[in-house]
């Protein structure tokens, strides 16, 4: 989870990206055995292209999804905008505050109970003691977690944390609002239906409240009923972009989902 803030764009655009690349570089020792006593273990570097020359220009209020296949560029592209990777060519500028969700990495103490987490990520997002402690029932009732309260979170199953992390942060953004919403695989998250349709009722109401989202998801029905626009990534390029259903549709044609 990242929160910031960025100066504000003109006119109606929120998000604006330019000619943005990332690289990440690739280091490997020479497996052959001669090839080390030759090179005396001198490593070789590979170049991965993960963003080529992207440019996207969102609205205020506007929720873009973001499709592809793994290692395709959704994940790199909103680290890049959330300020959690390093750029290395183009323009990026966000509007207002703007925060990061992952649903398959957060920051947690597996030695804390499930209520010492709470109470340290809600004062991660800003949030007093007296706030948390009136979200706490909510948020236990949400993610199903009330009779593990006081257990240490590493005893819970990897679905169970995600569902912890992610009322928390739902309960959290509530709370401060973030004009921009950088969601990266939440939606498919938590181990089961129930979970996830609360989940997507939470996001529409942020969104109701007037927040620009990006969200990367490769769960397709949500990214068609959901959002304004697709943006289809392949090979760190935009291979498409438009309409939900027409860019979806092509989508499934492609790879027979």
């Amino acid at each position: 989870m990242n929160m910031y803030k960025k100066t504000r764009l003109a006119d109606n655009v929120f998000i604006e990206v330019q000619g943005l690349s990332k690289k990440f570089r690739l280091q490997s020792r020479p497996r052959v055995m001669l090839n080390i006593f030759l090179s005396a273990g001198a490593k070789r570097e590979d170049v991965l292209v993960a963003l080529n020359d992207i440019n996207i220009s969102v609205a205020r209020g506007e929720v873009i999804g973001l499709i592809g296949r793994n290692g395709s560029g959704k994940s790199t592209l909103l680290k890049i905008l959330a300020g959690l990777h390093s750029k290395n060519a183009g323009s990026v500028s966000i509007s207002g505050q703007s925060l990061y969700l992952s649903g398959l990495n957060f920051a947690s103490n597996p030695y804390m109970t499930v209520r010492e987490n709470i109470y340290l990520t809600g004062m991660i997002f800003g949030l007093r003691q007296k706030e948390i402690s009136a979200k706490l029932p909510g948020i236990l009732d949400f993610s199903g977690l009330a009779r593990f309260v006081d257990t240490e979170t590493f005893k819970l199953s990897s679905g169970m944390m995600v569902r912890l992390n992610t009322s928390v942060a739902f309960y959290c953004m509530e709370h401060t609002k973030p004009d921009t919403l950088l969601l990266d695989e939440i939606v498919s998250t938590g181990g089961d239906i129930e979970f996830q349709i609360k989940s997507i009722e939470k996001i529409k109401k942020l969104v109701r409240g007037g927040a620009t989202v990006l969200v990367a998801s490769h769960d397709l029905s949500f990214i068609e009923n959901f959002c304004d626009r697709v943006i289809w990534l392949e090979s760190g390029q935009i291979f498409r972009e438009g309409l939900p259903p027409k860019v979806v549709n092509e989508y499934k044609a492609k790879y027979g989902v």
